[in-house]
């Protein structure tokens, strides 16, 4: 009898097709889509063929289908997971998100510790990172006590006995000068919790498990000559390779030129091309066979192998969150698609990955060693505070110092003025600014130069006008407005003359770079214009930055007098550094308004009434804002985070031809707010990677007008210098020039620092602000508390631009203090996937954050990992009525999540309404009275340290 077995009908079926990665580099197209059509046929064949095939050798298939019931309970399921990923957007509109957005009903303490100890994941700063902060002077020895108290009540309040505290407060101090501050009487840990400190606590290490997974590479040798030896994969890492192959063939498909062989969901995808995968051994293969056809159904008998279903829901949770935490980035792509539009994709991700995790031994290490939730051993309250508990007392304590300077320098700052002057008085021009920390220095030095006559205001960057935008560049268009807003109407633009060829032109370039034929012969052709164009990126941003440097100011883009018309743009004649991206690159355009007077009336009246405009200037200006950077995959993490993730001239220039229109004029005064007729709304533009500036819409001025024009005109220039080189001293090379070579050369791994470094977000009137060189260190957000009296704009400002600037600074955070899992790697290796995200070489997660490039310089790091800070000029008891009645904004203070003080315009103490660990608070003090030893200016936006 022969030992040699007989084929399978999968295995016959690659022997007739061939396996996918044998394709001959230099076959024809047409071969390729042959071969492709007789691979569908094939995969299905081998699929009903194997199916039965495997059912016969396992003695029974897996069930078809399930009941409603069981599929709604599993959907709920996974939902519950989904809060520990955020959805990802595609990289042309990059939105800033909160990627723990759906924990923040709980505990910000209670969900780091369920990382740490279930699931592997460090959600805090390294001590490394927290010793610097010490030696900076930027934890003050009375904050880290208060800390520690606040984490010893948190731990009581887990049920932890005082006993099992004692002796850690003497082990929390890294030097001497910590070790030496004097406790309060009221001991947090119990008469004589420092009993047995010293060397019996310094003996306590954290009993965790290892960390991340290592490379595939392996120490050998023994010691006098060590080498590299490939180690033997493991099945989790196999998994991952796997499943990143898949999810980049799938997501990839929209842009390839040959079809995948099937395109169904997910699941059943991998489901049919992994059964001819030589990747896998025929006995994976034929274990796939087994399961089901549909994800839901697949997604319960995964889960009824481990075990886990539908009996003990909790630790299937935590299987299927380990799950979405191994790679974040594509799991969170899968969840943008769900959002938009593709029904149960994250689900049909995790049936897929259960699938492959079976097929390939992997399954196992998904669940807890006890079959439950806990997948590290078990800490103790003492491993607890080693392993992350201590970390989590600095942090607080930081947090806690910078928080105090700020509000002291609010204090200040605001002390003396008269906060009663009716906002607008005395002013000739407005400037509307996003409320963006990078608008802060220009519009500090324009207020200064104008001496009064010149009044900014801080708003959301989409001037409260949410326009769905169609251009060229993406015939499907984009929402201009934070994600989640509904659009009120289309603007539709059109390339007019030159602008159109060179779109053409520009298209045609893009599909022959994707054509695999015409690639080839592409550079044969054409070998010389490419070999200029390459010198020209070489050589031109010297040339590129002097020119743009002369024609910062050019008159087409600055002249008022000559006037645009309500339908084409003015631009300058400098182009936008190759970004083909920009709206405004280059070239004539036509604007198409699509929406009804009412509707802009209606948005125009909530944007005045948030930001307590109570008079208009004669001028009044809407300023977007932009950034200019070439070759940058992150591009649109510098843009408006308020506006998606896209500059905001489109909404600042809509909004102005709008109120310079008599019907959307009318439609406001009916709804209270009249409009002087002799006022005049421009929009202009504020690039700020070098601080350059563009009129959008300048229509003809006269009498008042014009006056209030030539006096901003006059000032704008010295201004822009003025914030360009206070912008230029946080950079590597402190001269302002080297801004416009930054912006033009595309090897620039750092074309600005974007929103690193920022520290909070002020809610109040520009008085508690002005005059104090904040660094572009800080939001600042226009809000008067005496024409609020209801609150309701109040509320409005922290659930909307409130909690825009909750998801930077939490993208910030977690970029900065976990890179490894919520960063977005090393800009000089990273691989553009499809216009769909980057990795990091060709096989890794789907990166979710901010390059290190954009926290960091080498080792030093430029941004603070600190959690948002919102500080309130208003009534303490209109903030707390808001949070009784919006648990949106009420569940991130509560939880830690947002630090919120609140400013009490009317005794000038500082209170503070929850206490970081998930309780509320009715602390108070002076701020000016706390404001620790130590100087600010490091903090905000000082010279970069060396």
């Amino acid at each position: 009898m022969s030992d040699k077995r007989s084929a399978t009908p999968t295995e016959e079926a690659i022997g007739r097709v061939g396996a996918p990665d044998s394709v001959g580099a230099f076959e024809t197209v047409e071969a390729l889509k042959d071969r492709t059509v007789s691979a569908k046929a094939s995969v299905a064949e081998a699929g009903d063929r194997g199916a039965a095939w495997a059912g016969e050798r396992a003695g029974a298939a897996a069930p078809r289908g399930i009941a409603s019931e069981e599929a709604e309970a599993l959907a709920a399921l996974v939902r519950e997971a989904a809060a520990w990923i955020a959805p990802l957007w595609p990289l042309a509109t990059w939105a800033p998100r909160q990627p723990l957005g759906g924990l923040e009903g709980r505990p910000f303490a209670e969900v780091v510790a369920e990382a740490f100890e279930c699931y592997g994941v460090d959600l805090l700063p390294p001590e490394a990172v927290l010793r610097a902060a010490w030696a900076a002077g930027e934890v003050a020895p009375e904050a880290l006590w208060a800390a520690y108290s606040r984490y010893a009540a948190w731990e009581r309040s887990r049920g932890t006995p005082p006993v099992a505290l004692q002796g850690l407060w003497a082990s929390l101090p890294w030097s001497a000068g910590a070790a030496s501050v004097v406790r309060p009487a009221a001991d947090a840990e119990g008469d004589g919790a420092a009993k047995g400190a010293g060397t019996a606590v310094e003996a306590i290490r954290p009993e965790v498990g290892a960390g991340a997974a290592s490379s595939g590479w392996a120490r050998s040798g023994d010691g006098r000559k060590q080498g590299l030896k490939r180690r033997r994969e493991r099945p989790e890492e196999r998994l991952e390779r796997l499943v990143i192959r898949w999810a980049k063939a799938v997501l990839g498909a929209d842009g390839a030129l040959l079809p995948l062989p099937v395109r169904e969901d997910f699941y059943r995808t991998v489901r049919a091309l992994a059964a001819v995968d030589p990747d896998l051994s025929p006995e994976a293969r034929r274990s796939i066979a087994v399961w089901p056809e549909t994800a839901p159904s697949a997604l319960a008998y995964g889960l009824r192998r481990l075990g886990l279903w539908p009996d003990r829901s909790e630790a299937a949770r935590a299987v299927l969150i380990r799950h979405l935490l191994r790679l974040p980035g594509w799991a969170g792509m899968f969840a943008w698609r769900e959002r938009h539009g593709e029904a149960g994709a994250l689900l049909h991700y995790l049936a897929a990955r259960l699938l492959i995790a079976d097929a390939v031994g992997a399954a196992s290490f998904f669940v807890a060693p006890d079959g439950g939730v806990q997948k590290e051993a078990r800490l103790s309250p003492r491993a607890r505070f080693f392993a992350y508990g201590r970390r989590l007392v600095w942090l607080s304590a930081w947090e806690e110092t910078l928080t105090e300077r700020i509000a002291g320098r609010l204090t200040v700052t605001g002390a003396g003025r008269d906060r009663r002057m009716p906002r607008g008085d005395g002013a000739e021009v407005q400037l509307f600014f996003c409320l963006d920390a990078r608008s802060e220095p220009l519009r500090r030095a324009l207020e200064k130069a104008g001496d009064g006559r010149i009044e900014t205001v801080g708003v959301a960057g989409f001037f409260h006008l949410p326009l769905w935008v169609v251009t060229p560049e993406g015939p499907n268009g984009y929402l201009a407005a934070p994600p989640g807003v509904a659009p009120i109407g289309i603007l539709r633009v059109e390339d007019d003359g030159p602008a159109a060829a060179r779109r053409a032109l520009h298209r045609a370039e893009e599909a022959m770079k994707g054509d695999p034929l015409a690639g080839f012969a592409a550079p044969e052709l054409t070998g010389l214009a490419y070999a200029l164009e390459a010198a020209r990126r070489s050589v031109g941003p010297v040339i590129r930055a002097w020119s743009a440097r002369r024609r910062e100011f050019g008159k087409e883009g600055s002249s008022v007098a000559g006037g645009v018309g309500s339908a084409a743009w003015a631009w300058s004649a400098r182009r936008s550094a190759g970004r083909e991206r920009s709206p405004f690159a280059g070239g004539g355009r036509a604007a198409i308004r699509s929406f009804s007077p009412e509707a802009v009336a209606r948005e125009a009246e909530r944007l005045f009434k948030a930001a307590s405009v109570r008079r208009f200037a004669p001028y009044v200006v809407f300023v977007g804002h932009r950034s200019r950077s070439v070759n940058n995959p992150h591009a649109s993490a510098l843009e408006c985070g308020a506006c998606g993730g896209t500059g905001g001239g489109w909404n600042a220039w809509a909004l102005a031809e709008a109120l310079n229109d008599p019907a959307v004029r009318a439609a406001l005064s009916a709804r209270g707010v009249a409009i002087p007729p002799e006022t005049v709304f421009a929009a202009a533009e504020h690039e700020t990677t070098t601080d350059g500036w563009a009129w959008l819409t300048a229509p003809p001025v006269s009498g008042p007008a014009r006056k209030a024009h030539e006096r901003l005109s006059a000032h704008l220039e010295a201004a822009l210098s003025a914030a360009r080189a206070g912008r230029a001293r946080r950079q590597p090379v402190p001269d302002p020039e080297e801004a416009f070579r930054r912006a033009a050369d595309f090897a620039e791994v750092r074309p600005e620092w974007g929103l690193a470094g920022h520290l909070g977000l002020v809610i109040g009137r520009r008085t508690l602000t002005a005059g104090a060189d904040w660094g572009g260190t800080v939001f600042l957000l226009s809000y008067d508390w005496e024409t609020d009296t209801t609150g309701a704009a109040l509320q409005a400002l922290l659930a909307g631009p409130g909690g825009v600037f909750r998801a930077i600074g939490w993208q910030y955070f977690l970029s900065t203090a976990a890179p490894g899992r919520f960063g977005g790697g090393d800009k000089t290796t990273l691989t553009v996937l499809g216009g769909i995200g980057v990795m990091q070489g060709n096989r890794s997660d789907l990166l979710p954050g901010l390059p290190w490039q954009s926290v960091a310089l080498g080792e030093e790091l430029v941004h603070r990992p600190l959690r948002p800070l919102v500080l309130i000029e208003a009534p303490p008891e209109r903030v707390r009525a808001i949070l009784a009645v919006d648990p949106e904004v009420r569940a991130p203070v509560e939880g830690g999540w947002l630090r919120l003080r609140v400013l009490d315009p009317r005794t000038g103490r500082w209170v503070t309404v929850s206490d970081g660990f998930g309780k509320m608070t009715e602390e108070r003090g002076e701020a000016s009275a706390n404001v620790h030893a130590g100087g600010p200016d490091s903090a905000f936006g000082g010279e970069r340290r060396s």
